[in-house]
């Protein structure tokens, strides 16, 4: 499976409905031709595919990505999160209290 802009599009729209109970119906099915439950496991499957393989994303996939592990994670408590995974080219997190925050390398631009 590979990861597309369709796919990017179904990550962005579930971690943008999040902090809320999801999605309804009525609006998963005209814009991505599923129900509920099918998002639901294309996005699963997308993440999944996303953390298990080696990535060059740039600042605002990563932390998109990021976002989406932490849901992926929350619903599954088998999964878990490794970072260096998805360790970005031009950059690298940062954690400091208790926040993380992007930091471009050296003499680089993001």
């Amino acid at each position: 499976m590979g990861v597309d802009r369709f796919d990017w599009e179904i990550i962005t729209y579930m971690v943008s409905w999040a902090p809320y109970p999801g999605p309804r119906e009525d609006d998963a099915l005209p814009a991505f031709g599923m129900t509920n439950s099918q998002l639901q496991e294309r996005f699963t499957a997308i993440v999944t595919e996303l953390h298990n393989r080696p990535l060059r994303l740039n600042r605002e996939q990563y932390e998109l990505l990021w976002s989406a592990m932490e849901l992926v994670s929350e619903q599954s408590s088998e999964r878990t999160k490794d970072p260096t995974l998805l360790a970005a080219p031009q950059g690298r997190w940062v954690a400091r209290r208790g926040t993380r925050r992007w930091e471009p390398l050296p003499g680089r631009r993001s």
